[in-house]
């Protein structure tokens, strides 16, 4: 990690633009917690592995862009987006978010993270687009399963 890189910018350059797996264990706490990610907490740098290799089954060539951060003490906020390839289509699909970290001794203790997924899905095409106006208005009809 450069002097004047924040732990934030070098996980997302390090374990997703890079792929460098052992970063997970080097920058997440070993009682790391991340949230809003799978609908789970996920914990450890282990369970921050599996999550991982799961998404980089869906999704290669990614790259995320730390567009912007604001840090005070221990905490840091960054705003970001990436563009990756949906692989079972070959698709190019952008995601954008936020993620809050709280850092400790270096590492990451806790993140809480705020990715546009609903967006994704509708450029994946999974969704139809604008699926959040339609179903608050009544316009998309409800799943069947609801």
């Amino acid at each position: 990690m450069a002097a004047s890189e924040s732990i934030p910018r070098a996980w997302f350059r390090r374990v997703w633009n890079e792929l460098d797996v052992a970063a997970i264990d080097e920058l997440f706490a070993a009682n790391g917690e991340a949230y809003g990610i799978d609908g789970e907490v996920i914990a450890g740098p282990q369970g921050f592995r599996e999550f991982h290799a799961s998404f980089r089954e869906m999704f290669s060539d990614i790259v995320i862009d730390v567009v912007d951060e604001v840090a005070s003490d221990n905490r840091t906020a960054v705003r970001c987006k990436a563009k990756m390839v949906h692989r079972p289509t070959g698709k190019p699909v952008d995601l954008s978010g936020t993620a809050f970290f709280a850092l400790n001794e270096g590492q990451i203790q806790r993140a809480w993270n705020h990715w546009d997924f609903l967006g994704l899905l509708e450029s994946m095409q999974l969704l139809p687009t604008r699926s959040f106006e339609k179903a608050i208005t009544g316009k998309l009809p409800p799943h069947a399963d609801a």
